[in-house]
């Protein structure tokens, strides 16, 4: 007998896949079907920060991140200093706005189709009309608050908050990623009306009715970075076969400006597609490689950092050198350990090394004319 709950949780278009299935309409039909994959390192250890914060927030009793120092998460992830000294910091910042704060609360954007999931962190502040969405990202690749899985989160959060039109006046969403650089900081925002937040959650309905079809379209791009279903998609390997179609031609002519901007936002997208494709490929490669055989391919060793077998006293008797170095910690380590951002700035500098080619946001343009 099949229970309606797993039946149900397969349809449900989950907001931190929305990348996907935002760009996508054959995301969730290709990937449905597909067996449940083992959580990559990344994923567990982000799913266990999550937890730590969820615990500490939800908890009145005074508890800290610290308390759950070599805790283990179920699935195996364990808690370390770091990870406790980053979470609480995020908790912090939380708790500093006042207002009602819930974690990881269960939200429904939409019935028909079925869009929900479980946010990080909101804080709905009466006193002055804001909702904020908070969400936590403790992995390395930066992610933006223009991410397609905050909207299904705040629309979700907004229809749960009584007489909401007169209570919120502006939605804040928000990316807080401790050890990830990025010119806006660990914290980061952008502000919408409640007018601009529904309108680009239809945008995601659109997409999602367009999912549920059973002859949806699959459409490739950037997106195709770790889709579960990337091997496989024949739209995905002919896009990238289609990328790299070679042609013989004795022609050639220097590009104006306005055509060398424009070819290096085709390579960018080139190289984006092709470089998902062939990580997906890889990953696939390298799973089947253990039982059967990859003509050409194999499985070869990967050897980390060399590591000491004798002590610091046995390695300075036979070199001659003392091993042991003292040194000052790094700026994110100091800022880790207490430092603010402000007292960091007026003690480190970051000199220029060089220059290199790269994209100009509408910020760094206003700039230049300010």
């Amino acid at each position: 007998m099949v229970n309606f709950a797993d039946k149900l949780n397969k349809k449900r278009f989950r907001p931190s896949q929305a990348s996907y299935w935002s760009k996508c309409a054959a995301f969730q039909r290709l990937t449905s079907n597909l067996s449940e994959q083992e959580s990559g390192d990344p994923a567990r250890e982000g799913t266990c920060a999550a937890w730590v914060a969820d615990v500490v927030l939800m908890d009145h009793d005074g508890m800290t991140c610290s308390d759950l120092i070599g805790e283990t998460h179920p699935n195996g992830w364990l808690v370390t200093t770091e990870m406790a000294a980053d979470v609480q910091l995020y908790v912090n910042l939380v708790r500093s706005y006042g207002g009602e704060v819930v974690a990881e609360e269960y939200v429904t954007a939409s019935e028909n189709p079925l869009i929900a999931g479980s946010l990080d962190s909101s804080i709905v502040s009466s006193d002055n009309g804001i909702l904020r969405i908070i969400d936590l990202k403790y992995g390395r690749r930066i992610v933006e608050t223009t991410a397609a899985q905050l909207i299904p989160y705040a629309f979700g959060k907004l229809s749960k908050v009584p007489a909401f039109p007169n209570l919120v006046n502006e939605i804040h969403l928000s990316i807080y990623q401790p050890r990830a650089f990025h010119k806006d900081g660990i914290y980061r925002t952008r502000v919408v009306t409640v007018e601009q937040l529904t309108s680009e959650f239809t945008e995601l309905w659109n997409m999602a009715v367009e999912g549920e079809k059973p002859d949806a379209i699959a459409t490739a791009g950037s997106h195709c970075a770790d889709c579960e279903a990337a091997a496989g998609c024949v739209t995905l390997a002919q896009t990238t076969y289609n990328l790299v179609h070679f042609v013989n031609s004795r022609e050639h002519r220097n590009m104006t400006p306005v055509e060398l901007s424009r070819e290096l936002d085709m390579m960018e997208e080139c190289e984006k597609t092709i470089m998902a494709r062939f990580k997906a490929v890889r990953s696939e490669a390298e799973a089947r490689a253990k039982h059967e055989s990859i003509p050409g391919w194999g499985i070869s060793t990967k050897k980390g950092n060399s590591t000491f077998t004798a002590s610091g006293v046995t390695i300075s008797l036979l070199t001659g050198v003392d091993p042991y170095e003292k040194k000052l910690c790094t700026p994110a380590e100091l800022l880790r350990r207490g430092a603010t951002e402000e007292q960091l700035k007026s003690l480190t500098t970051r000199p220029e090394t060089g220059h290199k080619l790269a994209r100009l946001s509408e910020n760094d343009i206003a700039k230049m004319f300010s």
